[in-house]
């Protein structure tokens, strides 16, 4: 189960990379996940193999309340556009099978001012401040989930953030031509605020999680 899958990336590659994989790929915009099966239709060799749903991981709809367990699921940076994170979790720890494992990448932090908190909600559309990697364990377990290991990725996020932003500011006549001038003015802005929030107190995490 991909949660949050977009445009599916994640997916299209889990299934080139592992070929006996089937995946369901859950997307909350109807508009997205529309394109991402139009990608997925593009990849013959996988397209039988993912099955994109429209939904919300709060209220899983009907392709997915059925008797059906999955493996394992992944989320990832898809769980912090979530208002009610856990009840989330709790919604695909019980479709997970005994012992299943559940993959997060993912945004923490211990402390965010103001000025970052309304950054994160109005230009990155985050509904709630992130946890804490004790708050993420915690929220994990009251979950459902028995073990929750949880590594402090920071560093190289904020590397690869900052390299993002200053690439596609020097790239901007490219990206103007492409884009439209709004649209390009969007992505930087949006670049831009991720390098700031990192450069901050905005961290990042991986976490693995089982049932």
């Amino acid at each position: 189960l991909d949660v949050g899958s977009g445009f599916g990336g994640p997916s299209r590659l889990l299934t080139l990379e592992r070929p006996n994989t089937r995946i369901v790929a859950l997307e909350y915009v109807a508009e997205i996940s529309v394109l991402a099966e139009s990608l997925t239709r593009r990849c013959p060799q996988i397209k039988s193999k993912i099955t994109h749903v429209v939904g919300d991981v709060t209220n899983l709809p009907n392709e997915i309340q059925t008797e059906r367990r999955f493996q394992s699921a992944q989320a990832v940076l898809s769980l912090c556009h979530v208002p009610d994170l856990k009840l989330a979790l709790t919604s695909v720890c019980q479709r997970l099978e005994d012992g299943g494992i559940l993959y997060v990448e993912d945004f923490w932090a211990s402390h965010l001012d103001d000025v970052h908190k309304q950054h994160l909600q109005n230009r990155v559309g985050c509904p709630r401040v992130p946890p804490s990697d004790k708050e993420w364990v915690s929220v994990l377990k009251q979950a459902g989930f028995a073990t929750v290991d949880f590594e402090d990725v920071t560093s190289s996020w904020q590397t690869w953030v900052h390299g993002r932003a200053e690439g596609y500011r020097l790239s901007m006549d490219r990206n103007t031509r492409v884009h439209g001038e709004d649209g390009a003015n969007h992505m930087l802005e949006f670049y831009s605020t991720m390098d700031e929030l990192f450069l901050g107190d905005l961290k990042g995490c991986r976490i693995l999680a089982k049932k």
